[in-house]
């Protein structure tokens, strides 16, 4: 919400595709293969840490990029 309400559509929208497209579709492809069940159960959590750091990272580039134009 913070990157689209000051203009930074785009990048709200990778963040929001994200986590359910980005990184669970291709999560869920791999660890039920490799860890079964467990890897079922993880692949949430995991698709969740994914994008917390993608979110993470963009946001931070936004800020820098906020503070030079200050």
């Amino acid at each position: 919400m913070f990157t689209q309400s000051i203009g930074y559509g785009v990048r709200a929208s990778i963040i929001s595709c994200a986590r359910q497209g980005l990184f669970l579709i291709p999560v869920l492809a791999i660890l039920p293969r490799v860890l079964g069940l467990t890897g079922l159960q993880l692949a949430q959590p995991l698709s969740d840490i994914f994008a917390f750091i993608l979110a993470f990272v963009l946001t931070s580039r936004i800020l820098r990029e906020l503070e030079e134009k200050r």
